[in-house]
């Protein structure tokens, strides 16, 4: 079983992800402290030849993510020592409902739930073969069955005695992580990979504290390694997590993470070279992803920093499932199932030298307790009475069993602090004023002063005491969100710092208000209209601002924070000012295509980048060194590379497809009319039109490129898919696009195209081409009830062949596109979990809607690191 652990936003490190994987909802976060750390360049599971594999319940949850699992056994076998599996989706959830109404004598609920289990099990093991497309299915019906069936006589028993017993619950829960690994052993047979069930119970021995079981790990050990000596060299153990036994044959379960603990006692017990847990999120965060939707991929951390993380808050993995790892050396991959080659976050017994990033993590739900004493006690008191209030305080406490997460005592022993479970704050106080009260009465100690609810953040960092930039940062983050630091402590390992403050400042504190500074390269005629409004000023103020520093460098002095506008690419000194700031991001308007050096200086300064045109993202390169970008970038920082305005202006398109692939959903097809001036144009014809009055129109509103011939002809669609792709997780050459313009490029040839010339110069050129135009689209158009539009389409249904197409057709009513109106375009999305299309439609281009996607890219990046939803 595993706790749900928080699934971060989807993201990547630059370049190769941006580059390549860019999936994001809105944008890239960039941890630049990954895998280029040459100091962990050693640590990579593809060079282990005995690595144990753990997938955890969402991992085997449904069909798609039990394929995911197989391809991955299958393509790493020669790397697999062993696996082990949780129990399916929310299986261990509803056992533990069937239970607790079995517990209250409702015989019907408990057993409709395993009804429930049952059926979903059944889906997950047929369906999943199917998507395999094994040669002959197996019906595993009747071994699905007969599993549930002890499962319901004990429900039934249960029910009987109205009495949910600790070693029942055990009982009932392992059901869940017995079939699970019980049919993953059978996909993988299926699916050519030889493997066995192995039940955990038969070597995992463990004392009889049900629900948390202590484990016998020399005996477990033995009991391991001799079973494993009668494994077959090519067949595969799938081992059930979270479940073992007592010495007398009771079924006990390992708590919270337990499959987790599971796998390292494996790779522990039998030598593994690494432990690779796959989990839905893409490593250890540097803070929680539900409070800080950017919170970043950590790429290394040692066994000691884990450890405390999972002391202080954590809810990834259990301080227990460290100690195996510590015994026997074994370094721990946390990875996305969805992202196999994805770098994750290795934890392992190496050190790190320099500087490097951070995690906070928190604990809530506390309480804090004062004792203090009245009495100077210097030098010359008694050295006993010096130490007594602190030790009877603790000592009380240890009696009753209260955890305590943080004990801090004043100098000469005048006052103690100490942090508790809210939970327990009443228990605690009382014994407290128990213990002291002579004290109290004689006055010689002040009356207890407790407050609740407090929250404990930690930060955690190898020798944190060795970077005062992070204790500094820390702090500063503290004073800027006007937080009242009620204690401070620190070990003295040097590894952790925590804090306590006030529960309703835990946001604040997790994400405090910066000031932004932010530069503008280029002035697109399709981007001038930079929506920025801090402080409330007039949209026409900030327009004329913006309008007067065109044509020069300049700083606009529109709010607290500094945005100053480029004409062209900022120079290395301009970009070394902007790396200064608190905040610091670029905004490219300029629509080029050279860029790569440009983000590359940018990312290696620490500085935001935002691409406001499709163009300056798709001809990035498909792959580039990691070497190449960003080499000199500090550890301690992450940066963003946003680029969702690229694609649908302030349309959430990328958004959208994000959330699909984020459920484990597979995208089968795209079918869009992306070109907003296209669709204008197309839709000006149908009401009676010649196209070249259509698109002096067009260009009148402002709805093309700088260079309109990048509409007509498609090649601005054509970056646009590329960079669709990308958001997919592919990538498609340019030229692998099969185009075909709604302009044919003999007709543009005719005009002579400048820097200066009208609209009307290109209305002329296109009289000619007027008639064809009319009698090519028009007629059949009306004749047939159809609507023109500039289509773009991509079929991934045969993936890893993708086939990518813009041309112009003849849509019908069931088209996506086929009610838009001006200047909107359309989405359908088609997928497995849609096979009717999700459709995503709005207002695609012009100034303001490519605004309002720049200014959202922007307040994303400072929602991310402040912590403010803010809604465009």
């Amino acid at each position: 079983m595993d706790c749900t652990s928080p699934s971060m936003l989807i993201g990547a490190n630059w370049p190769k992800e941006v580059l390549d994987n860019p999936l994001s909802l809105d944008g890239d976060v960039l941890s630049l402290s990954g895998a280029a750390d040459a100091e962990f360049s050693h640590l990579d599971h593809r060079n282990g030849k005995r690595n144990v594999y753990k997938f955890g319940g969402t991992s085997v949850g449904s069909p798609a993510r039990l394929c995911g699992l197989v391809r991955i056994l299958r393509e790493e076998r020669g790397r697999v020592l062993a696996v082990v599996v949780s129990a399916m989706g929310h299986t261990t959830d509803y056992l533990l409902e069937a239970v607790a109404f079995a517990a209250k004598g409702d015989a019907d609920s408990a057993l409709k739930v395993v009804d429930k289990i049952q059926a979903l099990t059944l889906t997950n093991a047929h369906d999943t073969q199917k998507e395999l497309e094994v040669e002959e299915i197996e019906d595993m019906t009747e071994v699905i069955v007969n599993h549930f069936k002890p499962l319901r006589e004990l429900l039934y028993g249960i029910c009987l005695l109205q009495e949910q017993t600790a070693a029942a619950t055990d009982t009932v829960l392992s059901f869940g992580e017995r079939i699970s690994a019980n049919i993953v052993a059978k996909l993988l047979t299926k699916a050519g990979v030889e493997a066995f069930f192995l039940d955990a119970r038969d070597w995992l021995t463990t004392d009889d504290t049900h629900g948390c079981a202590k484990v016998f790990f020399d005996e477990s050990k033995e009991k391991l390694q001799e079973l494993s000596k009668e494994w077959k060299s090519n067949t595969l153990p799938v081992i059930t997590g979270f479940i073992g036994s007592t010495r007398s044959g009771r079924t006990t379960t390992l708590g919270r993470n337990g499959s987790d603990y599971t796998a390292t006692l494996v790779g522990s017990s039998l030598g593994a070279d690494y432990v690779l847990i796959n989990t839905d999120i893409s490593g250890v965060m540097t803070a929680d992803p539900r409070i800080v939707d950017r919170a970043a991929a950590l790429s290394h951390l040692n066994h000691h920093e884990a450890l405390e993380l999972a002391v202080y808050g954590t809810r990834m993995f259990h301080a227990r499932t460290m100690v195996p790892l510590i015994k026997g050396d074994v370094t721990m991959l946390i990875r996305n199932t969805m992202d196999p080659n994805g770098h994750g976050t290795y934890i392992s017994g190496v050190g790190r030298s320099g500087t490097r990033e951070t995690c906070t993590t928190s604990l809530e739900n506390l309480a804090i307790i004062e004792a203090r004493t009245r009495i100077l006690q210097d030098g010359s008191s008694d050295p006993h009475q010096q130490e007594n209030i602190g030790a009877r305080v603790t000592k009380v406490l240890e009696e009753l069993k209260i955890p305590v997460w943080l004990s801090i005592r004043g100098a000469h022993g005048q006052a103690i602090s100490v942090v508790v479970p809210r939970s327990a704050e009443e228990i605690a106080c009382v014994a407290i004023n128990t213990e002291l009260s002579t004290e109290i009465e004689s006055h010689e100690v002040d009356p207890l002063n407790s407050e609740s609810p407090v929250t404990m953040l930690s930060v955690v960092a190898e020798d944190l005491s060795t970077i005062p930039y992070n204790q500094t940062k820390f702090f500063g983050a503290l004073a800027d969100a006007g937080i009242e630091v009620l204690a401070v402590g620190g070990g003295c390992n040097h590894i952790t710092l925590g804090v306590v403050r006030q529960l309703q400042k835990q946001q604040e504190l997790y994400r405090y208000q910066h000031k932004a500074r932010v530069n503008i390269v280029g002035f697109g005629s399709n981007c001038c209209d930079f929506l920025y409004n801090p402080k409330g000023f007039t949209f026409e103020d900030l327009i004329s601002r913006l309008e007067d520093c065109k044509s020069t460098t300049a700083v606009v002095s529109a709010s607290p924070s500094v945005s100053s506008a480029y004409a062209g690419a900022p120079s290395l000194d301009q970009l070394d000012q902007l790396q200064d700031s608190a905040i610091p991001i670029l905004i490219d308007c300029s629509g080029q295509g050279n860029t790569q050096e440009l983000y590359s200086a940018c990312i290696e300064r620490g500085i935001h980048v935002v691409a406001s045109n499709a163009r300056s993202v798709c001809r990035l390169p498909p792959t580039s060194s990691r070497e190449s970008v960003a080499t000199s970038r500090a550890k301690t920082g992450r940066t963003f590379f946003m680029y969702t305005s690229t694609i649908g202006a302030s349309l959430p398109v990328i958004d959208t497809l994000g959330n699909i692939l984020r459920t484990g959903d597979r995208v089968l097809g795209i079918e869009t009319s992306l070109s907003g001036s296209m669709n204008f144009v197309a839709n000006e014809v149908l009401k009676g039109k010649k196209l070249s009055e259509a698109v002096g129109e067009v260009l009148r509103k402002g709805y093309c490129e700088r260079d309109p011939r990048e509409d007509f002809t498609g090649t601005d669609m054509v970056a646009k898919i590329v960079v669709l792709a990308r958001a997919l997780g592919v990538h498609i050459n340019p030229s692998a696009v099969e185009l075909e313009p709604l302009i044919p490029q003999s007709v543009l040839d005719t005009i002579t195209w400048s820097n200066t010339m009208e609209v009307d110069d290109i209305v002329s050129g296109l009289k000619s081409y007027d008639e064809v135009f009319h009698k090519k689209y028009y007629v059949p158009a009306v004749a047939e009830n159809k609507r023109l539009h500039y289509v773009a389409s991509i079929d991934l249904s045969k993936f890893p062949s993708i086939q990518a197409k813009i041309q112009p057709v003849l849509i019908s009513e069931d088209h996506p596109a086929f009610y838009t109106k001006d200047n909107e375009i359309a989405f359908g999305f088609s997928s497995v979990q849609y096979p009717n299309p999700l459709v995503l439609k709005g207002s695609g281009t012009g100034a303001a809607a490519s605004a309002t996607g720049v200014l959202r890219d922007v307040l994303t990046i400072l929602n991310s690191l402040n912590g403010k939803n803010v809604h465009v």
